[in-house]
Parts: C-alpha cells; structure tokens; sequence
C-alpha cells in the first residue's frame, strides 16, 4: 500500500463512512470496507472538488475509523 495521509472517518449507515476534507473543506463519503471495520487503514481515491488538492497529485488518501477515545474526546470538546 502506498504512504498516503490518513484522514480519520466514522460510519454513517452499514455500507458507507465519511471523512472530513481539509483541502475541499467538506465531506468525503466512501464504501465502509472491511479494513475499517476491522480498524485498518483502506485506501481510497480522492473524491476531492478542490483542484489544487494535494490528495488528487497523490492518488487518494488511506481512511481509518476513529477510535472511542477519539470521539470521546470530539464530544468534550464540543460541550466546552
């Protein structure tokens, strides 16, 4: 697998994830592979609008699903 940048993603339904874009500054929506469900990290091609998007150059970017401490600490962070 390449070295790609992993950009963080949760499950929104049984078949798909999404992940935010800091390039597009919007949400990516991909396939809920098998290596995400298991805590891997999946490659996928870029879905990115922003044509200057380094993840277009580079041929995608990996997802890997957010951990419980991870969202854990997202919540926290909103409630401040």
């Amino acid at each position: 697998m390449k070295n790609l940048p992993i950009l963080k993603c949760f499950p929104i339904n049984d078949g798909q994830v999404k992940a935010w874009c800091p390039f597009c500054n919007k949400w990516h929506i991909h396939g809920y592979t098998d290596d995400i469900k298991h805590n891997r990290a999946s490659q996928m091609s870029a879905h990115c609008i922003e044509q200057n998007s380094p993840f277009l150059k580079s041929g995608g970017y990996k997802l890997k699903k957010l951990t419980k401490a991870e969202i854990k600490e997202i919540k926290r962070s909103i409630d401040l």
